[in-house]
C-alpha cells in the first residue's frame, strides 16, 4: 500500500478515538462502539494487513468465547506474554463478540466480579481493549519513525509475516488522483463550519472534544483529492452515536444530516 505520514496520522488518530470510545463506553453502548472499531479496522488496509500478518492457529476460539460468555465471570481468556499473538487473539475474540452479539460485560466480569454492569464494562475496556489498542498504536508509531520527518513523500508499506517494510517513493513518483464527485464544496464548507460552531458551544467537555475531532476528520477528508467514503461514513456514524446522548442540540443533528446529504452518505 502507499501512504504518507499525514495519512498515517489520520489513521492513528481515528483508531485511537474509536478505541477510546469502546474503553469509556456506557455498558449499554459498548457493543456498538466495539462494532464500529472492528468495522474501521476491517476497512483500513494498514490496520487489517498488519493484523493478518500476525495470524496463527487459535484452536476452538469461537467455542471458548461462547464458554466465557456463559461462565458468569468464572472464566477468562489467557492473553499470554507475546504482544503480537495477543493482538491477533484479541482481534479474533472481538470479531466473535460482534458477530454473535455477545454482551461485552460478560467478558469484563472475570476481571471485576459479576457485580455492577458498568464495572464489568470498564474492566472489558481496561483489561482487553486497552492492550489491543496500545499494541497496534505502537506498531503505527514504529512505522512513523521509519518514515522519518518528510510529511509529503509517498511511502510504500509492505506488510507480511516477516514484518513491515517501509520504502520511500522515487522523487518523480506521483499519485494519479482525480476529484470524482459532484459536491457543492461551498455549501459543504459552510455546513461543516456551522456544525463546528454548535459543537464549540456545548457544555459536555468529553463529548465536545470527540465531536470536534470528528469535524476535523471530516474537513480533512473532504479536502483530499480522493476522499474515502468509509472514513466519512465512519466519522458521521460516530457523531450520530454521540449526539443521541447530548440533549438540546437539534440544530447539530440537522447540520450533520445536511453534511451527509451533500456528500451522498446516510445519517
Amino acid at each position: 500500500m502507499e501512504i504518507n505520514k499525514k495519512e498515517l496520522r489520520k489513521v492513528s488518530r481515528r483508531f485511537r478515538t474509536l478505541g477510546s470510545n469502546v474503553i469509556n463506553a456506557h455498558h449499554r453502548e459498548q457493543n456498538q462502539s466495539l462494532s464500529e472499531l472492528i468495522n474501521y479496522i476491517n476497512n483500513t488496509p494498514i490496520l487489517i494487513d498488519y493484523i493478518d500478518s500476525l495470524s496463527y492457529q487459535v484452536d476452538n476460539l469461537k467455542d471458548l468465547v461462547q464458554e466465557i460468555n456463559s461462565s458468569y465471570g468464572r472464566q477468562g481468556i489467557d492473553l499470554g506474554d507475546d504482544t503480537e499473538k495477543r493482538i491477533y487473539l484479541l482481534y479474533k475474540m472481538f470479531q466473535y463478540i460482534v458477530e454473535l452479539n455477545l454482551p461485552t460485560t460478560n467478558f469484563g466480569a472475570f476481571y471485576s466480579g459479576y457485580n455492577k454492569y458498568q464495572d464489568m464494562s470498564k474492566a472489558f475496556g481496561d483489561r482487553l481493549v486497552y492492550p489491543f489498542i496500545s499494541g497496534i498504536e505502537s506498531y503505527l508509531l514504529d512505522i512513523s519513525t521509519d518514515m522519518g520527518f518528510d510529511d509529503s513523500s509517498l511511502y510504500n508499506i509492505a506488510i507480511n509475516s516477516s514484518g513491515v517494510q517501509v520504502n520511500i517513493a522515487q522523487s518523480n513518483s506521483k499519485i494519479e488522483a482525480v476529484q470524482k464527485n459532484n459536491w457543492k464544496l461551498g455549501e459543504l464548507d459552510q455546513a461543516l463550519d456551522k456544525a463546528e460552531n454548535i459543537i464549540n458551544n456545548l457544555d459536555d467537555s468529553e463529548n465536545k472534544q470527540i465531536l470536534k475531532e470528528q469535524v476535523k476528520i471530516l474537513k480533512s477528508e473532504v479536502a483530499e483529492e480522493k476522499p474515502r467514503r468509509s472514513i466519512l461514513q465512519s466519522s458521521l456514524n460516530t457523531m450520530k452515536f454521540i449526539i443521541t446522548s447530548v440533549s438540546a442540540v437539534p440544530q447539530l443533528k440537522e447540520g450533520l444530516e445536511t453534511i451527509a446529504s451533500l456528500i451522498g452518505l446516510s445519517f
